[in-house]
This record gives structure tokens, C-alpha cells and sequence, in this order.
């Protein structure tokens, strides 16, 4: 199994000596962390995406507010969390100041190594459930566009179609807003020889939240026709 990459931070403040021990700090937690003390590095290292930036507020060149303003402006950087660190800007309003400015955090020094780790950690964990939902929500939108069939979201107990996409009309004969809007119901045209044995699949998934299931069953569409489906139901807990 490869190893899972270490998460990068760029930390930047323009006291060398507190820099040093940031560093130092989340180098022993295992981080890889890249030093800037301007905020026009910052900027610069900010293009370069580390997982996570610690932001002193006053820097010599750009203001770290106005850093931050820009890094959440910009469309390539946006999603990074921004953590603002400061040992002179300490009062409430400052820190109102800066996260209604853009920032995620803020952090007062001289601060707690132990506190310092479990911020980070805790902004990386957010983000990290953050990408997985998009990555979630990708791969959904690349299924809806290649269906080749029907995806379907419904109520679970009644099985009501609340959602409907793909080629629903070529196969049932229904269009999906009689489903969705007109109250037709997907159980309504299944073959009678084999709605009991669907009733009885439907059954086990209301019963095992999260379970699923996969058969094969006739549908009698608008046009009386008979037609085989394949479905694959996935009970959402």
C-alpha cells in the first residue's frame, strides 16, 4: 500500500523566531511545512496549493488580512483553509475583523503546541470531507450524463419517485413528471406476476437501512407492452 502523502502547510510570519518554532512544531507532527515572511511570498506559495495556511497578521509588505482577501478570491485558491495567527492583534473584535475577512481561523499566540496540532488537524479534517464530497458529487454528475437507463431518487416506504433522470419515457412509456408531479407511483407497473417477489426485495431494504438490492422483473409500460428491467436499489440510511 503506497504511502499516504504528508499534508504541507505554508506558515507565514515575518518574526523569524516565531516562524522557527511553528515549524518546528508541525514538522514533529509530521507535517512538510514551507516558510514564507512577506505576504507577497505568500501569495506566490499560496499558487502552489499547500493543504493548509497559517497567516500572521501583520506583515511587513501586504497586511495579512488583505493576503487573505486575495488568497479567497482567487478561484484557485479559495478552498484552502486559512488560519490567522497573531500576538498583537488579540482582541475579539480583531478576530471578528479577520474571519468575517475570509479567514477560517484564528489563533493567538504565544499559542499551545497541543492546541496549535489539533487546529490544524481539525481544519485538514474538514477539508479533507470537503473533497471527497465534491469528488462524491463529480462522479454522480458523470453518471447522470452516461446513463444509458433510468436513475431514480424515492421515498423509501411508498417508493415514490421524487427524482428522475435517464431515459424514463423510452422505457415505461411514462414521462418522469407523471412520476415525480402526477403522483404515479413505479409499483403501479410492475408485472402482477412479479410484485410480490419486488414487494418483498422493497421490503428487506426498508427493514436494513444502508442495504441494497438487485433483480430482474417485467413492467407493463403506458402502451401495454411487456418489458424486462435490470434494477439496482441502493437504501439510503
Amino acid at each position: 500500500m503506497a504511502e499516504k502523502p504528508r499534508a504541507r502547510i505554508l506558515n507565514v510570519d515575518d518574526d523569524d523566531a516565531g516562524r522557527y518554532v511553528i515549524t518546528k512544531i508541525l514538522t514533529r507532527a509530521g507535517y512538510d511545512v514551507v516558510e514564507a515572511a512577506t505576504g507577497r511570498d505568500a501569495l506566490r506559495l499560496a499558487g502552489e496549493r499547500p493543504d493548509l495556511i497559517l497567516l500572521d497578521v501583520n506583515l511587513p509588505d501586504i497586511n495579512g488580512l488583505k493576503v487573505c482577501n486575495r488568497i479567497k478570491a482567487d478561484p484557485r485558491t479559495a478552498s484552502i483553509p486559512v488560519v490567522h495567527i497573531s500576538a498583537t492583534c488579540v482582541r475579539s473584535e480583531n478576530r471578528v475583523v479577520g474571519l468575517e475577512g475570509g479567514a477560517d481561523g484564528y489563533l493567538v499566540q504565544p499559542i499551545d503546541p497541543q492546541e496549535l496540532v489539533a487546529t490544524v488537524r481539525a481544519f485538514l479534517r474538514l477539508k479533507g470531507a470537503e473533497q471527497a464530497l465534491r469528488e462524491s458529487e463529480e462522479k454522480y454528475r458523470l453518471f447522470l450524463q452516461n446513463i444509458t437507463g433510468i436513475a431514480y431518487q424515492a421515498v423509501l416506504q411508498t417508493f415514490q419517485p421524487t427524482f428522475l433522470h435517464g431515459t424514463v419515457e423510452e422505457i415505461s412509456g411514462y414521462t418522469a413528471s407523471e412520476f415525480v408531479a402526477g403522483g404515479m407511483t413505479w409499483d403501479r407497473i410492475i408485472h402482477p406476476e412479479d410484485l410480490a417477489a419486488t414487494d418483498e426485495a422493497w421490503g428487506r431494504l426498508l427493514a436494513v437501512p444502508g442495504s441494497s438490492s438487485q433483480r430482474r422483473y417485467r413492467i407493463l409500460r403506458k402502451d401495454g407492452e411487456m418489458r424486462w428491467i435490470q434494477e439496482f436499489v441502493q437504501s439510503v440510511p
